[in-house]
């Protein structure tokens, strides 16, 4: 079932649910007392926090907030001070967003959107005479032309900072010349922003540049293009995996076979099915599988079904989530009980859901009757005998329920770096604010792993530690090795 709560979810993300008919104007302090007001009541990880940090702490950061929000006028600065005050609270399953007033509900279009998103800032650069110089410059270092995806950007230094500007994009979202990142380094760490595709800002909290050719910034990975370089055969298959936005398969050996997942978004099921049930002979007639989940944030534990078997040695235990029960997270089971998009099948059980969660409001009550769910194959596949799954800071919510999963198993092994940690919570529901300008999301379902066994900023451990003198497109090498080595 937790697949149909994914799905409820789903489908409230695109609609929205308002709690008061929009007013006119901006007001930050009534804004930010409605955030505050609506998260504390709402949100199923809320208590858990005040638990961990104390009702003095919390009380201090919100009125600190509320207080400074009296003195903001644009509503900007506001998405800014509120997404300050829920990040005290966790990283994961939680956000604001500002949204732009727009006289029409119809989708924009690409001139609108063109229109919109011009006034991004622009770095003060003569483009063509930027990429004539950088194809002469000898040093390899940040600066350069890099490709990731559809963007080309330059990146050149101005004073302490590098600024990251488009070369070549879209022409809708992006134009030439718009920042599209910026970092610099400070008392030997590096942080800056980039910019997503809709404009809205993302904290980087590390750079590499491994091997001159291949960077990455926080959770974007690019490829040089100039000055020119002659890439080697691990880089260009590195580029060749992690370019790619659907599951992949390749064998590397006589022994071992490979699965790139790079989400598990659940538009990606029937893919990854697809791709498995496609190539099970070549895996099953190999010793050795590497699952790379490398930059994996998630998505549905559904899209992830057909990996288990492959890796199925023993019955997998999952403990479940609960639910908070409350006026606002309750309407969106009401919603779809008045909808006529949902079979009466499911119907059916969101109405005994529903109910359940009307006589418990206040409280918490599990979706399932049991706390825990066993998982159980019919047969062990002899191959793959060993599957390593590769792992990185990236890897989070459905990406980390597959590794508890498979962590259970005796033919599994985790090689990389510590998750991201953001698993505790989860059944995202989203509601604006009264006036319209701001849309909340939050969590409506909180996991019983806790206290005794929480996820959230701790992640989840590799096996095998992949330290930084070993460079990401040399994992997969240094992967491969080891597990074709162990007996």
């Amino acid at each position: 079932m937790r697949f149909i709560l994914y799905c409820v979810v789903g489908c409230f993300i695109c609609s929205g649910v308002s709690v008061a008919t929009a007013k006119s104007g901006n007001n930050c302090h009534e804004n930010m007392k409605w955030l505050i007001e609506t998260f504390s009541k709402n949100d199923a990880g809320y208590q858990h926090i005040v638990d961990k940090k104390g009702t003095h702490s919390i009380n201090e950061h919100n009125t600190k907030h509320l207080e400074h929000a009296s003195l903001i006028e644009q509503p900007e600065e506001c998405e800014q001070l509120m997404k300050s005050l829920l990040d005290y609270f966790r990283t994961g399953h939680i956000g604001i967003r500002y949204q732009a007033k727009s006289s029409s509900t119809e989708p924009m279009s690409n001139e609108q959107l063109k229109l919109k998103f011009q006034s991004h800032a622009k770095h003060p650069i003569n483009i063509a005479k930027f990429e004539q110089n950088i194809i002469q410059q000898e040093n390899k270092d940040f600066e350069g032309i890099w490709k990731s995806g559809n963007y080309t950007i330059g990146i050149t230094k101005a004073d302490d900072e590098y600024i990251g500007f488009i070369i070549e994009a879209d022409g809708v979202y992006w134009h030439p010349g718009q920042i599209k990142l910026h970092f610099k380094e400070s008392n030997s760490n590096w942080s800056g922003q980039f910019y997503m595709r809709d404009h809205s800002p993302r904290a980087i909290d590390s750079v590499k540049l491994f091997s001159n050719n291949i960077l990455k910034t926080g959770i974007s990975t690019w490829y040089r293009l100039q000055p020119e370089v002659k890439l080697t055969k691990e880089e260009k298959q590195y580029i060749e995996f992690i370019e790619k936005d659907e599951p992949y398969f390749k064998i590397l050996s006589d022994s071992t076979a490979y699965i790139r997942i790079p989400s598990f978004a659940y538009e990606n099921k029937v893919k990854i099915d697809s791709l498995v049930k496609d190539n099970l002979d070549l895996i099953n007639a190999r010793e050795n599988l590497i699952i790379d989940i490398r930059g994996n944030g998630g998505g549905s534990d559904a899209s992830y079904s057909s990996l288990i078997p492959l890796l199925y040695t023993n019955p997998i235990e999952t403990v479940g989530t609960k639910l908070l029960s409350t006026p606002l997270n309750n309407s969106k089971y009401e919603q779809i009980l008045n909808s006529d998009d949902w079979s009466d099948e499911d119907k059916k059980w969101i109405k005994s859901l529903h109910d359940k969660l009307i006589q418990n409001v206040g409280g918490f009550i599990r979706p399932n009757q049991y706390a825990i769910s066993v998982h159980e194959e019919e047969k062990i596949m002899a191959k793959p005998a060993k599957v390593a799954i590769i792992i990185d800071e990236a890897n989070g919510s459905t990406a980390e329920q597959f590794l508890l999963a498979a962590k259970q198993s005796h033919k599994v092994k985790l090689f990389g770096r510590t998750t991201m940690g953001v698993l505790d919570v989860s059944n995202v529901h989203q509601v604006d604010s009264p006036d319209g300008q701001f849309r909340l999301w939050y969590a409506t379902s909180l996991t019983e792993r806790l206290p005794g066994f929480p996820i959230d900023d701790i992640g989840i451990q590799p096996d095998y530690f992949i330290h930084d003198s070993t460079p990401e497109h040399l994992w997969l090498r240094a992967v491969k090795k080891k597990i074709e080595l162990d007996r």
